[in-house]
């Protein structure tokens, strides 16, 4: 598969490594990202990769932190599923279905 074509998925401290992804990813989804997590800050990948960004209101350090990252680029999609944090949050069905056509939309 041609490097061009693969985005990254990440949970909790994996949102802010797959953050890093490299050289470009075709697009980032970031599940509960902090500004930094154990020594790994959040990084801000080029403005013109396409990132989902997911956090719900309860887990506010990543609700915070998703709704700044939403607010200050573009090819943002902010998601806010039900509860949980990271990965737990894929038990919602509906944030589910968002996430999987978003990245079917933008593996095209």
């Amino acid at each position: 598969i041609p490097e061009s074509r693969i985005g990254y998925i990440g949970a909790s401290i994996g949102a802010n490594l797959a953050s890093w992804a490299a050289p470009r990813p075709r697009w980032l989804a970031l599940f509960s990202p902090g500004l930094e997590y154990r020594g790994v800050r959040l990084a801000w990948p080029p403005k013109d990769t396409p990132v989902l960004v997911a956090a719900a209101r309860e887990d506010a350090y990543a609700h915070h932190t998703a709704t700044d990252y939403a607010l200050s680029r573009r090819n943002v999609l902010f998601l806010r599923p039900k509860r949980g944090h990271g990965a737990q949050m894929l038990s919602d069905p509906e944030f589910l279905k968002e996430l999987l056509d978003w990245i079917e939309q933008k593996s095209r």
